[in-house]
């Protein structure tokens, strides 16, 4: 499981596509997104709910017209805790 496979993922899934998961190959992905919604630029985490692994999403500018981006503030609430990240190739 790469690094590469997850922001092949995020590609899928911005563009509206079925996808699933590039550890465990189940189809129980979230994403969230925060930053602002005028510039479209922002943040975010995508992880499988199934097995918990996921990456961070940095620098997203723009964030796809298909994404909703939510306010900074709420991530502290959002983003499970016990999430292991997958690390930059």
């Amino acid at each position: 499981m790469s690094h590469h496979a997850w922001v092949k993922t995020y590609a899928r899934l911005t563009h509206l596509e079925p996808a699933t998961c590039p550890r465990c190959a189940r189809r129980d992905l979230a994403m969230v997104v925060y930053g602002d919604v005028v510039t479209r630029r922002g943040w975010g985490v995508l992880w499988c709910r199934a097995c918990l692994h996921g990456i961070r999403l940095s620098r997203l500018d723009p964030v796809p017209a298909s994404v909703p981006i939510r306010p900074p503030e709420s991530a502290a609430t959002e983003i499970p805790v016990d999430i292991r990240y997958v690390e930059d190739d």
